[in-house]
């Protein structure tokens, strides 16, 4: 390696260093194994009092131990190595055919070349996250305080609000803004703050008032939140009600025996309302629960009926987003910039970490060109396919729209080089295929359904 070649690691304090260290290590100790395994047999028996030699020592006492603290490590290489002699037989029992050893060997042996558009891509990356994402929080915040300037004066219209009259409207002492709009934001000292200058990191996106303040509706019915139940939605008992037949207010109980007000004629207005401007009914299951004149129905949920929904605005109500079955009724750029923003950013958010976890070799001063070589584990699952968190996760590039997809493409290589891609589609079956025509067909091509089927081009011409 060249001289100049450093080693990036992430972002760490000086305390939490060792936490990160063994997150990354096995979890059993070298001096444990070596004692269970090799307790009995070993040449000389492992010494570990110099371990934390090179961590409290200052750099010339390490230096005038050079001698002994090369020959604890060299003690150390010789406990691993009696540990595979160990192990060996023990793998080749369950592995016996040499073709699975050096499999693993050479599976486990990658290299991904880099550029400096690493660095490029996450910083690009979480640019255009944050933008998204502030974006989306400075509209959640903009509809809020309209919300609370139009509800709360002069006269507490808030009761009469399809979605907001369940909300916690009740204000501290000396502040002007209610507890469900503190509970929008991180901390109470963001509550003064101006609008603008609030980061995505200052607003809790995923908050349960968030849907209520869009005035978010399945088909025409408003939705509704329960604690035992999830979102659903609220449809009348009787279809064939008369608006001017419903009282404008009915107590109900909500959790926990807690008592509220229910703006009846004003729900069943929204709803009237929608069917008369043309939107369409949706399919509703049996009535999971009742509130005043209506029924609770829980929105689907992918996993089942007996799932409850925790957020109507996540990834698996995206395409009712996008068709209009799950609508708003007010702010509706604002719940776009929101919508938008979950979209493009969920990738990167549930990546970004893993892309700051490679350990990056950077192989001249610039960092202009580097090279990552990946833990990957050779027969990580049932099947014993190759497993790696982060390059045998990530998915393929669907669109420019969602951010960090093109990660595989930050496998760069230096100048006057090239990557030769190889990816054989059903390469097991042509495995099967040659050794059926082997083992069965006397040597014969397409003698085995397999093969005949590989011969044919497609899987379904056999």
């Amino acid at each position: 390696m060249d001289k100049f070649a450093t080693l990036l690691i992430p972002t760490i304090t000086p305390i939490g260093w060792i936490d990160y260290w063994r997150s990354l290590v096995c979890k059993n100790s070298l001096s444990a194994l070596h004692e269970k395994l090799c307790g009995s047999t070993s040449l000389k028996p492992l010494n570990k009092s110099l371990q934390t030699f090179f961590v409290k020592e200052p750099i010339d006492e390490i230096r005038r131990s050079f001698q002994d603290l090369t020959t604890y490590c060299a003690y150390d290489v010789i406990a691993c190595f009696e540990l595979y002699q160990v192990l060996y037989p023990e793998f080749t029992k369950r592995f016996p055919h040499p073709v699975t050893w050096q499999g693993m060997l050479e599976i486990g042996n990658v290299y991904l070349p880099i550029t400096k558009n690493w660095r490029k891509f996450f910083d690009n990356n979480e640019t255009r996250a944050n933008n998204e994402n502030k974006t989306a929080a400075i509209g959640v915040i903009y509809a809020a305080r309209e919300l609370v300037e139009k509800l709360e004066k002069p006269i507490q219209s808030y009761k009469y609000d399809p979605w907001m009259w369940s909300v916690d409207w009740s204000c501290r002492r000396g502040e002007k803004f209610p507890m469900w709009y503190e509970s929008l934001l991180r901390t109470r000292n963001l509550i003064y703050m101006p609008v603008e200058k609030l980061s995505q990191a200052d607003v809790k996106l995923k908050s349960r008032v968030v849907p209520r303040l869009f005035g978010l509706c399945w088909g025409p019915y408003p939705l509704h939140y329960k604690t035992d139940k999830g979102w659903g939605f609220l449809t009348p008992k009787d279809s064939r009600i008369v608006l001017s037949d419903v009282p404008e207010m009915e107590e109900v109980v909500l959790r926990r025996g807690v008592k509220a007000t229910i703006p009846v004629k004003a729900i069943l207005s929204v709803i009237q309302q929608n069917i008369a401007e043309g939107i369409g009914d949706v399919l509703r299951t049996h009535s999971h629960s009742s509130v005043s004149i209506f029924d609770f129905h829980k929105l689907p949920h992918p996993n089942g009926e007996h799932d409850n929904v925790g957020d109507p605005i996540s990834k698996a109500f995206q395409l009712e987003i996008e068709e209009g079955v799950l609508w708003p009724i007010r702010y509706k750029k604002e719940f776009s910039d929101l919508c938008r923003a979950r979209n493009t950013t969920r990738f990167w958010g549930n990546y970004r970490d893993r892309f700051q976890e490679q350990v990056t070799v950077w192989l001249d001063e610039n960092g202009d060109e580097g090279a990552i070589a990946p833990s990957i584990i050779p027969a990580g699952t049932v099947t014993r396919r190759a497993v790696h968190k982060l390059w045998l996760t990530a998915i393929n590039p669907k669109d420019d729209q969602m951010i960090g997809t093109n990660l595989k493409s930050m496998v760069e290589c230096p100048q006057d080089w090239h990557i030769v891609g190889a990816d054989v589609d059903s390469q097991e079956q042509w495995i099967a295929a040659m050794l059926g025509d082997c083992c069965v067909g006397k040597g014969i091509a397409g003698a085995t359904p397999f093969s005949n089927m590989l011969l044919a081009g497609r899987k379904t011409d056999h």
